[in-house]
């Protein structure tokens, strides 16, 4: 063999170690988180006043996805608004100052339309702040939680299907449920609807114990919000958010070996 077909042969060697050897990806792939103050992250500073967005349980599953080598380049994107209802979602964004009218649903369509197959996640909370909406002249009552209900019903599988024409079936979606009493009847139906249109569900409630022992309640009340501390805030802590976002990863996770 001569010395050129040598070099060839080395050279064409090289080449296919740089090709076949190399498993660092060509692009970017990333999460969409949607919802509510629970999806964006709430950290008290006193009684009074508080830091949103802030880490959420959004960050644990971001975090959890990226130890899995297939997700490594994964990037997270929160579109999560502190207050926001089924409608918010659907027809404005109060947390974009600049931008109102560009809800989260907007945002998050445009983005998976604008990087086709490369969004692998979504998840959604929504649904409290539609009873909080509907109860606020009368408190919260079997008959306003109903109306909320249905009002997030109706807003919630327009949603899913504007999400789901978008992303495509390669998405993984997720969606979850609360842990407050009141909005146990609201829960029941969400894990309906997500599961009737092919979504994880990540039931809150089983984190809580809300269904279980009122004692055991309140003590992972207590545990996971600052509702029993000085700040009398029932928002996840840090230990709630890490809770909720490894129930979601839990349901990815069942999803990936099924």
């Amino acid at each position: 063999m001569s010395s050129k077909e040598k070099f060839f042969l080395s050279l064409v060697a090289l080449l296919l170690c740089l090709s076949f050897g190399s498993t660092a990806p060509f692009h970017h792939m990333y999460y969409l988180s949607l919802g509510d103050s629970f999806a964006a992250g709430v950290k008290p500073i006193s009684p009074q006043k508080a830091i949103t967005p802030s880490f959420s349980y959004a960050n644990v599953l971001y975090y959890l996805l990226k130890r899995d080598s297939r997700y490594s380049n994964l990037k997270l994107i929160k579109y999560g608004c502190s207050g926001a209802t089924s409608d918010d979602l659907i027809n404005q964004d109060k947390c974009n100052k600049n931008q109102t009218n560009y809800s989260q649903l907007d945002q998050a369509i445009d983005f998976m339309k604008s990087h086709r197959g490369m969004v692998k996640f979504v998840t959604i909370n929504i649904g409290v702040n539609d009873i909080h909406r509907y109860c606020d002249n009368t408190g919260v009552n079997d008959e306003c939680v109903s109306e909320a209900s249905e009002n997030v019903s109706n807003n919630l599988n327009v949603i899913i299907s504007k999400l789901k024409e978008a992303g495509g079936e390669l998405v993984q979606y997720a969606g979850s449920t609360y842990f407050h009493k009141f909005t146990n009847s609201l829960d029941d139906l969400l894990v309906k609807i997500y599961s009737e249109n092919g979504f994880r569900v990540a039931d809150i409630r089983t984190v809580f114990d809300t269904n279980g022992d009122p004692s055991e309640f309140s003590k992972k009340v207590c545990l996971y919000t600052n509702s029993c501390n000085k700040f009398n805030n029932s928002h996840p802590n840090v230990q709630g958010s890490e809770a909720i976002g490894l129930l979601y990863y839990n349901e990815f996770s069942r999803n990936n070996a099924s």
